[in-house]
């Protein structure tokens, strides 16, 4: 039985197509990584989206380029939240390659879900999935 904290948490919002994701402080682990990009292999021919937060690691070079290698991946629309400037400085650098890609700090929650595309009732979904998954990174930890 795998008693170790995840290092990311995330969950696939079928009618809302997002994929919304959040990272803890760790780097995180090739075992969760494998289980995200098998969930966005899943559903990488669908118009989805893609929320994911950030509350300090990011993503390696080797996980970096696993995302790149996907079929359109810059015409997919990213909202990134990050809590830190220097992160946010170094994923602007992917902003060229990726014009669906956005920045929000953690205060700008809204306005990523709308720069996503969702509606009122939409958003509300999205709200209360960031919400478990921050309460499922946070229980794992403690846990740990």
């Amino acid at each position: 039985m795998d008693t170790r904290a995840p290092t990311m948490v995330y969950e696939w919002l079928g009618p809302q197509r997002t994929l919304v994701s959040i990272a803890g402080r760790e780097p995180t682990s090739d075992e969760d990584w494998l289980g995200y990009m098998d969930t966005v292999r899943n559903h990488v021919d669908e118009d989805m989206c893609v929320l994911a937060i950030s509350v300090g690691a990011l993503p390696n070079r080797a996980q970096q380029s696993q995302l790149m290698a996907l079929p359109n991946h810059h015409k997919r629309r990213v909202a990134v939240i990050n809590d830190s400037i220097a992160i946010r400085f170094i994923i602007s650098v992917f902003l060229l390659a990726a014009p669906q890609l956005k920045l929000f700090s953690p205060a700008q929650l809204n306005e990523a879900i709308v720069f996503l595309g969702h509606d009122a009732a939409d958003a509300a979904v999205v709200r209360a999935c960031v919400e478990r998954l921050r309460q499922r990174l946070k229980t794992s930890a403690r846990a740990a």
